[in-house]
């Protein structure tokens, strides 16, 4: 925006700011087996997986706040977590 500003006048003033870049986020893997429930924990957090799925080993994939859940190669559930809640129902 120039505010008034003729095009020279805003060149002479300098750069627009520009946003910091931000550190890379960094993935976490962690390998487990799905409760009897049909959830896994993840920080203090359960992850609603169903029933069908108790007893099966899931790798989970985190980056900051995503969650990937995958048994083999099949995706089970992907998620962006929501802080204000401990249980993180299925979608239905």
């Amino acid at each position: 925006m120039l505010a008034k500003l003729t095009p020279h006048q805003r060149f002479d003033l300098g750069p627009f700011a520009t946003v910091p870049d931000l550190p890379p986020a960094t993935t976490i893997l962690t390998r487990q087996l799905v409760s009897a429930t049909g959830s896994v924990g993840l920080d203090g957090r359960l992850i609603g997986l169903g029933r069908k799925h108790a007893g099966k080993p899931v790798t989970v994939f985190r980056t900051g706040a995503f969650v990937a859940i995958f048994t083999g190669d099949e995706l089970l559930r992907s998620l962006t977590l929501d802080y204000n809640r401990r249980y993180q129902p299925q979608d239905r």
